[in-house]
Parts: structure tokens; sequence; C-alpha cells
């Protein structure tokens, strides 16, 4: 029997993200606190009926031309990925909690319609006409994107990069579950006792694949979340993709030095960069949401650092009273490379987003050149595919800036570093997140 509770929230967290444009990590954060919620199962919904919406709304429409409510919609995509994507499902639980759930939202006008959808949708499964998740030999755009639910540009930029090959590969590695990583905290511990408290409290754990210090989570006992471990709590681990904590390392913070993260919020690198110097200097973590910022100070009072000062700011006028020794500039991106962990992020973006973005980011990057030091150290970073967000970002900018220059990542990470000397992460080539960043440096006066 499915959980009521639980579907309601997960419905929530749809309607959310696609009215509000919220993000589904901070929507399930939030529900990992309510009573009666069954977070695995609240996971497993959210993520699948938004990763798997393409091929739903197909089929969907093909069975039904009505044009629901945004609150029906997602009502009928939730039972949909149920009943065609789960493998054992009582149909008519499926059903009648539907239903249930579209008098809770006050549709009962569309009673009707929706269960015959949805009985529909039942005989479909039945007769074995369900989504076929083997990989057939696809070579056009239309039909990759069709058959792993992505929207068509998003595949055709990824075939102009990686070609077909590659790029099946990538949309199969994002439709896989993304394991969780957590990045030591060497403040307070070393990652051999980090890693004994996991295996304590049974939780199955590797390493992770480039920096000692972040561990992946491959299972967890039933009902236990990462908030109930141990190590949580006491700040002996911060939550933190290891392609996310690689940015920090490049940056490479020293003791005693003034450094700004630019849009730093939730903390997690502005986090790491204060451990990273011992928490000893100053780390301004600067964000233009205010609300955000929340997230930065728990996360440093959970860990126990001193050194991060948040701020609210506008990252492409804001100004210092001196000159940083080091900037982070994470800056906003479509966030191509997360799609394995944000699926919201294939249908609430198109092309006209990448061109917003890259003006934004290069007042950005502009505007942090003029707070930085001579011979100060520079990371432009970003968690997405996109070379127009990326390689052209830094080309445009170093032709621009004689005074700066890329520097090649440290050696151990030349399986990650491209033919320019930037660093670029692969979901199917490097099971971590997409991410790209330059390490640029300003020449001493």
């Amino acid at each position: 029997m499915l959980d009521l509770s639980t579907r309601t929230a997960a419905l929530r967290i749809l309607s959310s993200m696609e009215r509000d444009g919220a993000y589904s990590s901070d929507l399930l954060a939030q529900s990992s606190r309510d009573r009666g919620v069954n977070l695995p199962l609240l996971q497993k919904l959210v993520k699948g009926t938004t990763q798997w919406r393409g091929k739903i709304d197909e089929i969907i429409t093909r069975l039904s031309p009505t044009e629901f409510s945004v609150s029906s919609k997602n009502i009928l995509r939730l039972a949909a990925y149920q009943l065609l994507f789960f493998e054992r499902v009582q149909r008519t639980q499926v059903i009648q909690e539907s239903v249930g759930l579209l008098k809770r939202e006050g549709r009962r006008e569309e009673e009707l319609e929706v269960k015959q959808l949805l009985r529909a949708l039942a005989r479909e499964r039945t007769s074995g006409d369900k989504p076929d998740l083997k990989t057939p030999t696809l070579t056009e755009p239309s039909a990759i994107a069709q058959h792993f639910s992505y929207p068509e540009w998003v595949v055709k930029r990824w075939i102009s990069q990686l070609g077909v090959k590659e790029a099946i590969e990538l949309c199969e590695a994002n439709n896989r579950p993304w394991p969780t990583t957590v990045r030591t905290n060497t403040l307070r511990t070393n990652t051999e006792f980090v890693r004994k408290g996991l295996s304590k409290q049974m939780v199955k754990w590797s390493p992770g694949p480039f920096l000692s210090e972040c561990t992946v989570i491959k299972s967890m006992p039933k009902g236990v979340r990462l908030q109930d471990l141990k190590g949580f709590n006491s700040g002996d681990f911060q939550v933190q993709d290891e392609s996310a904590a690689l940015v920090a390392t490049l940056l490479d913070p020293r003791p005693g030095e003034f450094v700004v993260d630019l849009c730093a919020a939730p903390g997690g690198k502005a986090t790491h960069i204060a451990t990273l110097m011992q928490d000893l200097g100053e780390v301004l973590a600067l964000d233009l949401n205010r609300s955000r910022l929340k997230m930065i100070r728990e996360n440093c009072d959970r860990l126990g650092i001193e050194s991060v000062r948040a701020a609210t700011g506008d990252a492409t006028i804001f100004k210092l009273d001196r000159l940083a020794d080091r900037i982070l500039l994470d800056a906003p991106c479509s966030g191509l490379g997360t799609l394995g962990r944000k699926s919201e992020i294939r249908w609430s973006k198109d092309e006209s987003t990448i061109r917003e973005l890259a003006a934004l980011q290069t007042k950005l990057i502009e505007h942090a050149a003029t707070m930085l030091k001579p011979g100060g150290r520079m990371i432009y970073s970003t968690c997405t595919t996109e070379p127009a967000e990326n390689e052209e970002i830094i080309q445009k900018f170093i032709e621009k800036h004689r005074d700066f220059s890329v520097v090649c990542p440290p050696s151990k990470f030349s399986k990650l570093t491209t033919k320019q000397g930037f660093l670029r992460t692969w979901p199917h080539r490097d099971r971590i997140g997409g991410s790209f960043a330059a390490i640029l440096e300003r020449r001493k006066a």
C-alpha cells in the first residue's frame, strides 16, 4: 500500500517546482522534517516523476487531449510514474489515491477524466506496452531525447561536444540514481574516523575517486536519514559532491588570507575554503539571496567554523574595503552538469537561458577581476556542461585582460584537465557531477 502523506508531499514539491521554479533538493530537505513522510519513497517519486516527465507527458497526451491544471497534471504524472515504472504496484490503490489527491486540490470536476486516463495507463502496463528502458540503436537527437526523456536541444548540444555514443552514455548516467557524497571536516576529525563511524552505523560507502577527504555513501539502513547519522550533527562531515569539493582545492587558500566567495549559498564551498585555511584568516561569503545566507551560517555553526562572514550583496557591483588574496566565482549557471540530481532543470531551462546566463557570467567575472590583488588567484567555476558558459567566458576574459593568465590544475588532476588547461568533469566518465573550473592568476604589479 502506498503512503498517501508521502504522495501528498511529492505532489506539493512537483507543483512548487513547476510554479515557482524551486529546486527539488531544497524542497526535499524541508520535507525530510515532516512527520509521516517516507523520505526514500519521496525522493524516488520526485526524482523519477521529474526525470521521466517528457516520456510520461508524451503518453498522457497520446491517451487524452485534455488540458489539465498544473496540480491535476502533476497528480497524473505521479500516478503514471508509478503505474509505468514501478516493478510492483497496486494499480487500483494508485488510482484511488490519485482521486483522493484531486479532491484535496479541489479538482473534482476532472475526476472522471483522470480515472479514465489512469485506467488506460494501467491497461497499457498490463498488456506489456510500457516504456522500454533498454537502450536501442539510437542516432537521431529527437529519438535519443524521447527515449531518455530529455529536451532535444540539450541532447543536440551534448552530441556536438561528445558525439552520439558519449551523449547517450551521459543521458544514461544522469538517469541512474546519484549517490550522496560527504566531505570530511578536517578541522575536527579525519577521513578514517568518519568512515569507521559510517561503518558502525551500517552505512555502506566507497572512497571518492579524486579527493581523499570525500566519501561516497552507497546505501544506508532503511528509515535512516543522513541527518540522523552521528557524524552529521557533530560536524564531522559536510554533504558535498566531489565535483564541488574540487573547486576549493584548486583555489588553494592559505591560512591568514582574505578570501571572497562571491556566490556562496548554501555554503559548501565557503566552509571548505575555511577548512583548508585551518579556520585562520577571513572568508567573506557573499550571496544576493538574503534568505539563503541562513544556510551558510547554519553550516558554519554545525562544522565549528568561525572564519566565515556571510553578507548580502550583488556580486556584479559589490565593493570590498580591501583587495582579496583569492576569489571564488562559482557563477550562476544552467546546471546541465547536475541533471542526475536536479532533474527539474531539464524542463525549467531553454537555450535562451544560456544566453542570458552568459551575459550575467561575463559581468560577474569582469567585476570580480577588479577585487583581486596583483599576484592573487581567482577560480571561475560552474556546474554546467555548456561551453558558452565555460570556455567561451574564460577565452573572452583572457583576451581582454592581459594581466590574467590561465594556470593548469595540479598534475594529480591530469585526467580531468582539458587541452586548454581547464578542469572538466563528466558524470558518465568520472562518476561525479558535471562541472568546469578555470584557475586564473593576476600578474604581480
